[in-house]
């Protein structure tokens, strides 16, 4: 098959953010059998060449952001005369351009599947004609976090409540307007197929580390050692890193003094990175490797207040073996059995503090963990799942195209 990846956010092998990962994951995975073409989004921040995919793809082409004013004028006119809304003058161009591109590339590669990575891109689905097979994924389901992070008054001054709920219908329609929907977990598309009940969908969960951090062994773990691991330039995890920090924290300090939290992500702001001045914090800021830090930690924490980016973190403790602590929007992704959910910071601190001090229930805690995701966490099995869904879906469209043809 030829698939053309349509993504918002540039996926190359060393991107270090997490959405990023899982979309080269897979563009690594299905280039081994198919043709694979990539059109994306450059960061106007850090630039990154093409070259860093080029040479595992067909081709690949990054569009740059518009931000001179003769780019903005063009973008603000090709837009108009093309019937489409100019809302914004840097975003605009970045549409019709790629609007452009996926029109000529799925008839200059004859392309079968287009593959939208992230809701944003859904805005594209709209230039894919049949018998082309339409795919949105929705490696968040954007209003899921947004609906929550509003009940906890997180976006207030970023998102009102109707811009959320015009949002949500946005995504809805991207949803609608796709031949299927491929979530990371069976809860986000449960919450789309509430609105969307004859939603075709398909659950691909993260690749995350976890074929890494199954190999850890439980010998390493050190003693008291508590982890929480995420991009800190993001803000739910610096929300979540100081709710720890000022409610719970005082509370596993209280009753293991020794303990010691380990905060391992890249980009901390100074408000992360004046924590490693508390006694027993740890700050790492960027690390070449997650392994050491999961190996070595007794409790992984995921103590988040925002839907976004927990599924990982969950799997990741998980998969290396360690009992793992979340609230409950932490786990909903998984809903596995093996975590110990809690909201209320001293039912999390007694949580943590009971596998911190009880060696027999640390062991069983941990060996359901590693249990769990032998057991569910098998990625590759789901690529070929979606792989042949994928190869079956376009057969039948194009027998369909040439049974019209005969007709």
């Amino acid at each position: 098959m030829n698939i053309l990846f349509v993504t918002q956010n540039y996926p190359y092998p060393s991107v270090r953010h997490a959405g990023g990962q899982e979309f080269w994951w897979l563009i690594d995975a299905l280039r081994q059998h198919h043709q694979v073409y990539v059109l994306t989004f450059d960061d106007p921040i850090q630039p990154v060449s093409r070259e860093a995919l080029a040479p595992y793809v067909q081709d690949v082409k990054v569009i740059r952001y518009a931000l001179s004013l003769p780019q903005k004028l063009r973008a603000a006119l090709w837009a108009g005369l093309r019937g489409y809304v100019f809302q914004s003058f840097r975003l605009r161009r970045r549409e019709w351009e790629m609007v452009r591109l996926v029109r000529r590339w799925c008839k200059r590669y004859a392309i079968h599947v287009v593959h939208c990575g992230w809701t944003e891109t859904g805005r594209y689905l709209k230039a894919v004609d049949p018998p082309v097979l339409r795919v949105l994924d929705e490696i968040d389901v954007r209003y899921v976090v947004e609906e929550w992070a509003l009940q906890r008054q997180q976006q207030r001054g970023r998102l009102e409540p109707d811009e959320v709920k015009q949002r949500k219908a946005e995504e809805l329609r991207y949803c609608q307007s796709a031949d299927l929907v491929v979530t990371r977990s069976q809860a986000d598309l449960d919450s789309l197929r509430q609105y969307l009940p004859g939603l075709k969908g398909f659950v691909l969960p993260p690749r995350s580390n976890v074929p890494h951090l199954l190999h850890i062994d439980p010998a390493e773990a050190v003693t008291g050692q508590v982890l929480f691991t995420g991009a800190m330039n993001r803000q739910a995890n610096v929300e979540a890193v100081r709710w720890f920090v000022s409610e719970v924290w005082p509370l596993v300090k209280m009753r293991n003094p020794q303990a010691q939290f380990v905060i391992a992500g890249s980009q901390p702001p100074q408000q992360i990175t004046a924590l490693a001045g508390q006694p027993g914090i740890v700050v790492t800021g960027d690390v070449p490797d997650l392994y050491p830090y999961y190996a070595h930690s007794r409790v992984v924490v995921a103590p988040m207040w925002e839907a976004s980016g927990c599924l990982t973190k969950i799997m990741d403790g998980i998969a290396a073996g360690r009992p793992v602590v979340a609230t409950s929007i932490a786990n909903r992704g998984t809903a596995a059995p093996c975590v110990r959910v809690a909201d209320d910071p001293a039912a999390f601190a007694e949580a943590i503090n009971a596998f911190l001090e009880n060696d027999g229930l640390w062991v069983e805690a941990a060996q359901r963990a590693r249990d769990y995701a032998l057991h569910h966490f098998n990625w590759q099995a789901a690529v070929s799942a979606l792989e042949n869904l994928y190869q079956s879906q376009v057969s039948s469209r194009l027998g369909d195209v040439l049974k019209g043809e005969r007709r």
